[in-house]
């Protein structure tokens, strides 16, 4: 199976099926597949609650992050190539289904037409800790100009008077990855702190450089071996918070497939195979299905 096939095949259950519109004078309701798993951030809020993991500094392991980030980038590219920038990918809007797979959900912020990785996109739009750098940079300009706030999930138009800050395309989709797979590993968002603000967390996404907690690197300050993350791990997540977009992995000319065939990922098609048929979250494996609302009493 070539990449491009696996990307069609794998990448087309990761986004959540509509089945149609009801429509009222009032108001209209899509209607979505059932995802009984609930969502990445009520499986991760239980993991942080029940699991020991959480007390290592990630949320999962590396192995576990490895399927997971697999699933989503195949979602990803699977968009992208239907000239789709999704936009607003962050724990909440990930979706899973009972047997364990994961959806893509929530394109209300997303853009059709958006093929290029870099330009293309005009509307500031996003949760801010899962925003790049060049979608956070006019959220970021002083007060006065006219800027956006950056409060959280934001949706403000940019001007249409020719490129400037702000202006983006589909690489922020994989930074986005990336911030989602960095809170995963390592317990936050990137240039995250707590008790600061989505403003100065927005300042530190445009400005900071991407830096690991002490113990994800340093034996020394490591709570145990399992919490440190391997050379490949280290590699995906720099990769993908690039903050030029021009060099972000994912944005070059292999485009996604450089993302799929990351050495994180392992080598060969045949791991590649396995991985996109493997069950993206295992409930059985950790327990969750006993923590989770949708799924507790599910003896299936």
């Amino acid at each position: 199976m070539t990449l491009d096939q696996l990307v069609e095949s794998a990448g087309a259950r990761c986004v959540v099926r509509a089945f149609g519109v009801e429509r009222t004078p009032e108001e209209s309701a899509l209607l979505l597949e059932p995802c009984l798993g609930g969502d990445l951030r009520d499986y991760i809020n239980a993991r942080y609650k029940h699991s020991g993991r959480a007390r290592a500094g990630g949320l999962v392991t590396e192995a576990q992050a490895r399927v997971l980030g697999f699933h989503l980038a195949c979602g990803i590219a699977f968009c992208h190539g239907r000239g789709v920038a999704v936009r607003d990918i962050k724990p909440e809007n990930v979706l899973i289904a009972a047997d364990g797979s994961v959806r893509l959900s929530d394109f209300g912020l997303s853009a059709a037409g958006c093929c290029g990785a870099t330009a293309g996109c005009r509307l500031v739009s996003g949760t801010t800790a899962y925003m790049a750098p060049e979608g956070l940079a006019r959220i970021n300009e002083p007060e006065g100009e006219d800027s956006p706030a950056a409060e959280g999930d934001v949706g403000a138009e940019d001007p249409a008077d020719g490129p400037g800050p702000g202006e983006h395309g589909t690489a922020v989709d994989w930074w986005a990855l990336g911030a989602t797979l960095f809170e995963l590993m390592l317990g936050v968002p990137p240039m995250f702190e707590e008790g600061i603000d989505a403003t100065e967390h927005a300042r530190r996404i445009v400005e900071d450089k991407v830096e690991f907690p002490p113990w994800a690197r340093d034996e020394e300050s490591a709570p145990d071996e399992s919490s440190m993350l391997s050379s490949h791990a280290a590699s995906l997540l720099l990769g993908l918070l690039a903050k030029d977009p021009r060099s972000r992995l994912g944005a070059g000319p292999e485009g996604a497939a450089a993302v799929l065939r990351h050495p994180f990922f392992g080598r060969g098609a045949g791991v590649r195979e396995r991985l996109a048929g493997s069950v993206a979250v295992d409930f059985d494996a950790d327990g969750a299905r006993r923590w989770l609302p949708g799924l507790a009493g599910d003896d299936d």
